[in-house]
């Protein structure tokens, strides 16, 4: 179970994602989508 901290982010991605991008595309997603730090510690969630 995640126990995430007070000061921990949940980014909801609502659209469709393809999950084929792999961790790499995934990254990119997040840099450029959400304009955040894919290994700043807060939590990414996709569709």
């Amino acid at each position: 179970m995640l126990n995430p901290g007070p000061a921990t982010k949940i980014y909801l991605a609502t659209g469709v994602t393809d999950m084929r991008k792999s961790f790499n595309g995934l990254y990119a997603l997040v840099s450029g989508t959400f304009e955040a730090d894919p290994l700043s510690g807060h939590l990414f969630v996709f569709l």
